[in-house]
């Protein structure tokens, strides 16, 4: 397969983005014991991207290298057994269970391996089911307590993986048994991704190189598509939860430029990917991130509906070092604002939304820097977002009135969505400022509001 890959960029290069520079992991030595700390433990935590764009995990310990997807590494069914624990029954009187999963006494084939991860994920939560002695199929089920069900979802969840990787082992030779395989590499995959959901920061190392030895082992496969797409939506999941921290944010958007090279013909997964994590990159301020996905998906996907989002958002960053032409509207008493009549002074426009938390948590910090600098130095154009006129009143009699002009457009097919500035320049995203030199050339099209005070006095100042 030819692989796509824009000149300016390195982070396609094999170890030189998240899936592929995330700490590799080796084979643990057959016979260890898992819960024994020792050489074999593979340590992770959060991404850190270094000065040539490459991704990887620092460490923490705790996880076995031998817990990686290794087929050669099949336990035979002889050495299997069932996971048995001691579990506390109501008021803490001890039971020996076999949580959810049906014992098989003889589990030599791939297909009843594979029913019991089936039985495992369709029996509810708040329920363990034990094995009735003499009695083959059949079982006592046993309501869990509440502070018990977190525990047992992982512990099954842990059962799961161990389940996959012994069909894995079984299956990953024989081409008559791919379909067994792909299954099988699907439930660990999601598997992982739950564990990786609540807290097991070893999981994500273990996704990688579960999806790069797919990969290597067959790039068009089913399991190497639906492997490298669940560390997608890993990383997607982890830089909303953590909106404000650039890495995760970075890892996302290298991600998706990775399962893009790697699997175009996933239109949909590879444009939603691109998408969301270019936006998370654009919020940040993260321009050259962003604007690396939103090339792939203007170049390669132009018929895509997030195709114009990507062309409207590339269209701003490149308002940097070239006049402010494409730009005015109505203001609220029946007048315009244009762009010519703000040359001769520092502009600042500030795109905003009364419902914003972010921009009602600005403000103040906005209308500290505007006063200092003040209208005889600096114009501050408002642009409203949220289409509703009743926001600038309330903004000017609550005493945090900060703009000399304001922009707002009443008709209701110019509003939300709609709004000529979220279509023209992609803006989906408010708080946003932009900052215009005294000439009436763009600046800076995403001013941080710590950064303001500095970046207008050095404007004022030329």
């Amino acid at each position: 397969m030819k692989l796509w890959k824009p000149s300016h960029s390195r982070i396609f290069c094999l170890h030189a983005a998240l899936a592929t520079t995330l700490v590799l992991l080796g084979c643990g030595q057959s016979g260890s014991d898992p819960t024994e700390p020792s050489s074999g433990l593979v340590t992770l935590s959060a991404p850190i991207a270094d000065d040539e764009g490459n991704v990887t995990f620092t460490e923490v310990e705790g996880y076995p290298k031998s817990a990686m997807l290794d087929p050669a590494a099949e336990p035979s069914g002889s050495e299997r057994q069932p996971f048995v624990r001691e579990q506390d029954r109501m008021n803490g009187g001890p039971v020996r269970t076999v949580s959810a999963e049906a014992v098989v006494e003889n589990p030599a084939t791939p297909e009843s391996i594979l029913e019991e991860i089936a039985q495992l994920r369709a029996t509810p939560n708040d329920v363990i089911r034990n094995p009735l002695a003499g009695k083959p199929g059949e079982f006592e089920e046993i309501k869990l307590q509440p502070n018990q069900i977190e525990a047992e979802q992982t512990r099954r969840l842990q059962k799961i993986v161990e389940l996959a990787m012994e069909v894995i082992g079984k299956t990953f030779q024989d081409q008559s048994q791919e379909q067994y395989f792909s299954s099988a590499v699907v439930y660990l995959a999601e598997t992982r991704l739950q564990l990786a959901l609540k807290g097991d920061e070893s999981q994500a190392a273990l996704m990688a190189e579960d999806a790069e030895a797919l990969f290597k082992r067959d790039e068009s496969s089913f399991a190497a598509v639906e492997s490298s797409f669940k560390l997608l939506q890993l990383t997607g999941a982890k830089a909303q939860e953590h909106a404000d921290d650039a890495q995760w944010s970075v890892a996302f958007a290298r991600q998706a430029r990775m399962f893009a090279e790697r699997f175009p013909q996933e239109t949909s997964r590879v444009t939603v990917g691109l998408t969301k994590s270019g936006q998370q990159c654009d919020a940040l301020g993260l321009t050259d991130e962003a604007r690396l996905c939103y090339e792939i998906l203007v170049q390669r996907y132009p018929e895509a509906p997030f195709a114009q989002v990507a062309t409207a958002a590339l269209r701003r960053f490149d308002l940097v070092g070239k006049p402010l032409t494409n730009f005015g509207g109505p203001s609220p008493g029946g007048g315009v604002v244009q762009a010519d009549e703000l040359i001769g002074k520092p502009t600042l426009v500030v795109f905003w939304s009364g419902n914003s938390q972010e921009f009602a948590a600005a403000l103040p910090q906005l209308r500290a820097v505007t006063q200092t600098v003040g209208s005889d130095r600096m114009n501050v154009v408002a642009v409203n977002m949220d289409g509703n006129q009743q926001s600038i009143s309330q903004l000017a009699s609550s005493g945090n009135a900060f703009a000399t002009h304001h922009i707002f457009f009443d008709a209701a097919q110019l509003q939300g969505a709609r709004n000529p500035f979220e279509q023209f320049y992609g803006l989906t995203h408010v708080p946003s400022m932009w900052l215009v030199d005294s000439q009436g050339v763009v600046r800076n099209v995403h001013v941080d509001i710590n950064q303001l005070g500095e970046q207008l006095a050095a404007v004022i100042s030329e």
